[in-house]
């Protein structure tokens, strides 16, 4: 079910289903019962198109621009940067989402999370990134080896630094069921834990699954294709 249909769209099971891929990515809910999140101006367009989701469903979330400040995070220096945010009103349904999404106030997947095509396109159009490239250099260990071979080229992959292993295992286990195989890549100087698809058939099973989702915002069209 890819969810083409406008009466598809317009289902509770397509709203529930865009937030749990919201809350994988860049989604949050507050202590207070609030859904939101907030992208770099550079995805305006996306940004747009998630705002108009919530307006279809009668939601209403409040839109503001601002500025980050700079920051340092590890080796990284992370330039300000000008953003859209997005914020629902306090309501019960995104209470108990809090509960469940942030049980010690830090987010994890809840275990008994469910992933359709939905959650997934919007989860990757967060949090995912394609990897094009036809060479990898390793640095580690003090010497360069240059890899031109699978699986560390022609990757779809995610980005998992805001959750722990557990979780990361379970999003995992909820891809194989939908016959999409992944393996983790640990970055020995960060520790950033990514989940990587390469195997020809889960790439063009997985593209199957999100890219009807993603042909109608073609400034995402460069992390599919």
């Amino acid at each position: 079910n890819t969810y083409q249909r406008k009466e598809d769209l317009m289902s509770e099971e397509f709203l529930n289903q865009f937030v749990v891929g919201a809350l994988l990515g860049d989604g949050y809910v507050t202590k207070d019962g609030r859904l939101g999140f907030a992208h770099s101006i550079k995805q305006k367009e996306y940004f747009e198109h998630k705002v108009s989701i919530l307006n279809e469903f009668g939601l209403s979330p409040r839109v503001r621009e601002y500025r980050t400040k700079g920051n340092t995070y590890k080796q990284w220096k992370i330039k300000p940067a000008d953003c859209l945010s997005a914020r629902v009103a306090v309501a019960n349904r995104w209470k108990s989402l809090r509960t469940l999404w942030y049980p010690e106030d830090k987010k994890i997947v809840p275990v008994d999370i469910k992933l359709d095509p939905i959650a997934i396109a919007y989860w990757y159009m967060d949090d995912g990134s394609a990897n094009t490239r036809t060479k990898f250099v390793d640095n580690r260990e003090g010497r360069e080896t240059k890899h031109f071979d699978k699986p560390r080229v022609n990757q779809f992959r995610f980005h998992l630094d805001g959750f722990d292993h557990q979780s990361q295992e379970l999003l995992q286990q909820k891809l194989q069921e939908l016959e999409i195989d992944s393996w983790f890549y640990t970055k020995k100087d960060s520790g950033n834990r990514n989940l990587l698809i390469t195997r020809d058939e889960s790439k063009r099973r997985f593209k199957e699954i999100v890219f009807p989702l993603m042909k109608d915002i073609p400034s995402m069209h460069y992390k599919i294709d």
